[in-house]
């Protein structure tokens, strides 16, 4: 059933609940009722300028009113002989709008004004994680009913509550010439700038000194050089500054200001470093301290207990989530169940003081407890302080994922191109990320759910230094670190005056031919007719289409590496490369290709 069908289906039935009764007159219907004709089944606002607005779609009519029983019936001649003065908007606050042909989404302000989200995190942080099922269509032919108004780019730029509450009817809006108040009427703008920044948090919601992972990340990177900076909204104070760098990640652990602050929000700009020039901001989501209050609704009080505490792995937990001394009605209600260590929503439970779910456990990532929480919020969505559960003992833990690293050079000139490789084995099951730092603790690299990840950057000294040594990481998807794993030292040469390495590279096979799937064989370098001596040299082999790093030999002109070939009907090249302490280049062998049937 279309949106138009179902209006006029719900607004027949209204008819007929009401047929029994005789037509109001005109003169008898008040202003700021809802009215429609006997024959037509169109509902309008009748306002207090004596004119009837029509309620152009189904969405818009309930976004005020929960039924139709409030409608009153006049005759049709009556119903004519009152002007049409327009269409009603959404109520402010309701709902979010979008139309198909725009991708965007506006909330809604007194007067029919539209506010530009300006993006997800601003979204969530207003109408919470599932902010989307808020989202309504509506007809390109219905946008021209509204006005533009200023954008929103933080959540202190609109509140739900007061936007729903500061109307009690149509006319409140229809009548408001008034525009929309900008709290940021300086806030800035970036013409033609196509770099864009975004800042997530870990969680929404704290005890006052409770840490929190701040992610940014910069897209479409500049081809100048640039500055992350992460700020903290309350007194603009810069929190962490990362230099030319897609990613910058730290931890806060935030306290009130003053006794009555109830939230917390945290920003990123990008800065270009010759002038210092803000190119793009963009603000966190909302964090709220736990126990802040929001009107009568946040007077109440939330639970939620497990009838485990200590349980297997992979085994289930019953969670029982009661909500008391709240004063709207139970239609009026919703309980959202997530998990603690990534703030996923598992379960939403709807128009009940008393709600169950089971849930899984799992450890991840060498866990060995899990704790959940419940969010309760109203229609409007206010909501009272997040209960959690009792931390729930994970048993019988097995991760054995490890991290392996390497390095292309181990003797470099200064500024000396250099290629790192992060390798792991015995993945996580779940969302994860390999990062690797430089000597200064600067992330160089970061791979998201993959078991290599690949650095190549020319490698410089500062001062007096003598050796650079980089760092490999693994970290869940809230940023913890799991396990980490420095790379080889790279050692400085002290002289950029040395020959160039010459000879000659080989590397063979054995058994040679094709291989049957999943069997062994034995790769061996060997250099020949070096300039250098072998204690000098340091040997790599390589194999795979993305090339993995099977062995290393230092201090020698030969190497040898058994290698357990994959699949059937794969080609697997492999090749050797050389370097040594005072060359200005390698010697790389030619590629040779291992068969499997």
């Amino acid at each position: 059933m279309t949106m138009k069908t179902r209006f006029l289906a719900i607004a027949l039935l209204a008819v007929a609940i009401a047929a029994p009764k005789a037509p109001a007159s005109a003169a008898s219907v008040s202003t700021n009722s809802a009215i429609k004709g006997v024959s037509n089944s169109a509902v309008y606002w009748y306002a207090t300028d004596g004119k009837r607005y029509v309620f152009p779609t189904e969405g818009t009519y309930y976004s005020w009113f929960s039924d139709f029983s409030q409608v009153k019936i006049i005759s049709d001649q009556e119903l004519s002989s009152i002007t049409i003065g327009g269409n009603v908007t959404y109520r402010p606050g309701a709902k979010l709008l979008k139309i198909n042909t725009d991708p965007r989404t506006y909330a809604v302000s007194k007067g029919g004004y539209l506010r530009l989200i300006a993006s997800e995190s601003v979204a969530s942080s207003l109408y919470g994680y599932n902010w989307a099922k808020q989202v309504h269509d509506l007809p390109d032919t219905f946008f021209t009913n509204y006005k533009m108004g200023s954008a929103l780019y933080s959540f202190s730029d609109y509140n739900v509550s007061n936007e729903y509450n500061g109307v009690s009817n149509p006319s409140d809006t229809i009548f408001n010439n008034g525009t929309p108040n900008n709290p940021f009427p300086d806030y800035p703008t970036y013409p033609n700038n196509p770099s864009t920044v975004t800042l997530t948090t870990d969680r929404n919601s704290i005890n006052e000194g409770e840490s929190i992972t701040l992610s940014g990340r910069v897209f479409n990177v500049p081809s100048y050089s640039y500055r992350l900076e992460i700020k903290d909204t309350r007194n603009g104070s810069s929190i962490r500054s990362c230099d030319n760098t897609t990613y910058c990640d730290t931890t806060v652990r935030p306290y009130r200001n003053t006794t009555n602050q109830n939230t917390v929000q945290y920003f990123m700009v990008l800065k270009r470093t010759s002038d210092n020039q803000e190119m793009a901001r963009e603000y966190s989501q909302v964090i709220y301290f736990n126990g802040y209050s929001n009107g009568t609704f946040s007077s109440g009080s939330s639970n939620l207990q497990t009838n485990k505490t200590n349980v297997n792995n992979g085994e289930s937990v019953i969670l029982t989530a009661t909500v008391t001394n709240v004063t709207v009605a139970d239609n009026q209600l919703r309980m959202e169940f997530y998990r603690e260590r990534d703030n996923t929503l598992l379960y939403t439970c709807y128009d009940a003081r008393t709600c169950t779910y089971t849930a899984q456990i799992n450890a991840v990532n060498g866990s060995n407890s899990e704790r959940f929480y419940v969010i309760v919020k109203n229609d409007n969505n206010e909501q009272i302080p997040a209960a959690y559960s009792s931390r729930i003992s994970i048993n019988n833990i097995n991760n054995n994922y490890q991290l392996t690293t390497s390095a292309s050079k181990s003797y470099i000139t200064n500024g000396e191109s250099v290629g790192f490789n992060l390798q792991l084995t015995n993945a996580p099951s779940t969302s994860y990320r390999l990062e690797i730092y430089d000597q200064n603790g600067s992330m160089r690299a970061i791979c998201t759910n993959t078991t290599n990840c690949y650095l190549t950057e020319n490698v410089t000294k500062s001062g007096g230094q003598t050796t650079a040594q980089y760092q490999g990481y693994i970290k869940d998807n809230y940023g913890n670190v799991l396990l980490s794993k420095s790379f080889p030292v790279i050692t400085f040469n002290n002289t950029t005056n040395y020959s160039t390495l010459t000879g000659t590279t080989a590397l063979t096979i054995s058994p040679s031919g094709s291989r049957p799937a999943y069997s062994q064989v034995t790769l061996t370098a060997n250099v020949t007719n070096s300039n250098y001596s072998a204690n000098d040299l340091t040997v790599f082999i390589w194999a795979g289409t993305t090339p993995t790093l099977v062995k290393t030999c230092t201090n020698t002109s030969y190497c040898s590496a058994s290698y357990y070939v994959g699949n059937a009907n794969m080609s697997i090249p492999v090749y050797a490369s050389v370097t040594t302490k005072n060359a200005t280049n390698a010697l790389i062998s030619q590629t040779s290709t291992i068969y499997t049937y």
